[in-house]
């Protein structure tokens, strides 16, 4: 008697009173069900479910690394700090050489893995803080929507600036600035405290960044991303059960996505080591990566030039001290074979040749200017001979393995 009372639920559209198992409200017309965003509470009892899952999948990748270190004769104490480079590569660290190469699952894969316990921990405890929080707030399916598109922004933009590396930092930071925006939609004094939160999270990431000298780029490129879905998002429309469907496929097409990207790392797994190539020392690999490392330096430092434009925006020293920087650590790295030779002189020389430039562009600026095309072209040829280069090392190394 007292249990035959029937519960009712709130059209989203119009706000009348109708029954849980009407899918369109007999008074406005309109497809409306009730605002329960989907989580993964209903089968894990846990409203945080992929916060502490991605948690979990970071610190097991941690321990894995860990392992294949130890298996590989490394010592532990130095993987605790940093992971050896052959590692990093079979993991699916980002490297800048593969990407360029099509190997685009490296935009996805570094977003769970971690250089050292330090940073493993910093991004863990942050992620700790922020993801339930964005989680609560958005659901499940746009949690995890959120944070892979941030990942990937972040990744997107270190891979412009060639940088190498690895970590959730730029999907943590996606949903610091997508949680700022929140709540400045939310305003009021909850709202407002929220976004006050948020901006000083963002604040301390980004200052602790450059003082240990981190990868801000992808710190932004996420924050901003973030803060952009933010806007576009509509967080708090009403959960009709279209969108449900979609959000439910876009979780579904993201879960797919990290596997998939996964598989393909296991699926290549041992083919970034590099040793066989260089065989006539046991050092090969690591003079293999001094010198990728050199060449995205001596690129990056004749950019820089490139952008200059007067004396006014830039001691021309600087850029040229910047300029002799690069081209010697281009030089230190250890010989490998005659075509990267030759490469790496090419990009040295050039280095040089407009650093000699920039010493007198204070007093005459137009011959730095004059030659920029052409040294721009110059620099993209042996970029792209480079590139070449890479690839026929890659063959060989896959005959030798296979």
């Amino acid at each position: 008697m007292f249990g035959g009372q029937k519960k009712l639920v709130m059209c989203q559209a119009c706000r009348a009173l109708i029954e849980p198992s009407v899918k369109v409200c007999p008074l406005c017309g309109r497809e409306s069900v009730p605002p329960l965003r989907a989580r993964a509470s209903g089968v894990v009892g846990s409203g945080y479910f992929f916060s502490f899952l991605i948690l979990t999948i970071n610190m097991a990748l941690f321990i894995l690394m860990g392992v294949a270190e130890i298996n590989r004769g490394g010592e532990i104490g130095a993987f605790i700090s940093q992971p050896s480079d052959y590692v990093f590569l079979d993991f699916g660290g980002r490297y800048i050489e593969s990407l360029l190469n099509g190997q685009m699952w490296l935009l996805v894969t570094p977003i769970f893995l971690h250089i050292g316990i330090m940073h493993l921990m910093f991004n863990s405890f942050a992620l700790y803080q922020i993801g339930p929080l964005a989680e609560e707030a958005l659901g499940s399916q746009k949690f995890i929507f959120v944070y892979l598109a941030t990942g990937v922004a972040g990744n997107i933009g270190s891979f412009i600036f060639s940088i190498n590396g690895a970590g959730a930092s730029g999907a943590i930071f996606g949903l610091i600035g997508l949680m700022a925006i929140y709540g400045y939609r939310q305003g009021g004094s909850m709202g407002r405290s929220l976004m006050r939160q948020m901006l000083i999270w963002a604040g301390i990431g980004l200052v602790f960044g450059l003082v240990i000298g981190a990868d801000n780029v992808n710190h932004l490129g996420g924050l901003f991303t973030g803060a952009a879905l933010g806007f576009l998002l509509k967080l708090e429309e009403p959960g009709t059960q279209r969108n449900q469907v979609l959000w439910n496929a876009a979780a579904v097409s993201c879960a797919v996505l990290i596997v998939a990207s996964f598989v393909m790392v296991a699926l290549n797994y041992g083919k970034f080591q590099l040793e066989p190539v260089t065989a006539q020392t046991s050092s090969g690999f690591e003079r293999f990566l001094e010198m990728t490392e050199g060449v995205d330096r001596v690129q990056a430092a004749l950019v820089e030039s490139f952008n200059w434009e007067s004396a006014e925006s830039r001691d021309p020293r600087e850029i040229a001290s910047l300029l002799r920087s690069a081209a010697a650590a281009l030089d230190r790295a250890g010989s490998l074979d005659a075509d990267s030779d030759a490469i790496r002189k090419r990009l040295s020389d050039l280095a040089l040749k407009r650093a000699k430039a920039f010493d007198s562009a204070e007093t005459d600026p137009a011959a730095v200017i004059a030659s920029r095309q052409s040294d721009r072209e110059e620099m993209q040829r042996a970029r792209e001979d480079f590139q070449i280069w890479y690839k026929r090392l890659l063959r060989s190394q896959e005959r030798q393995q296979g």
